[in-house]
């Protein structure tokens, strides 16, 4: 089932976007349908109120800490974080994790990788 919002005429645009019909056939634009998943993913990085964990970034030269939140699902992805909700360790069970090595920027893309397959790679982040 697809749920879409009350606004009758940004639906038709989505459909538009990725469907279209003959009077035999729909076909789907396949393309446009993982962009629009993708768009609605990237919507959820660093999103405090569907979360399930928060990342707290430490900067190991001032001791300042950031938050990121982010979902087990999509951290998930990566094989580094999957063993580390199944190991038992803490932060499969107090939903907070610690990490020293990453700036907010270059964490920022690695959720986006995570959640989009998308990634952007700049001098300020890498």
């Amino acid at each position: 089932m697809v749920n879409f919002s009350s606004n009758s005429e940004n639906n038709s645009k989505i459909l538009g976007d990725i469907c279209s019909c003959t009077s035999k056939s729909l076909y789907i634009n396949a393309y446009a349908a993982l962009q629009q998943v993708s768009n609605c993913f990237e919507k959820l990085i660093s999103n405090e109120s569907t979360s399930d964990v928060t990342i707290e970034l430490i900067d190991s030269e001032t001791g300042e800490m950031t938050k990121i939140f982010a979902h087990k699902l999509f951290l998930s992805r990566s094989p580094h974080f999957e063993n580390m909700f199944k190991s038992g360790m803490s932060e499969s069970t107090e939903n907070v994790i610690n990490l020293h090595e990453f700036t907010k920027d270059g964490f920022l893309q690695v959720l986006l990788y995570l959640y989009t397959d998308k990634i952007i790679i700049n001098p300020t982040n890498w």
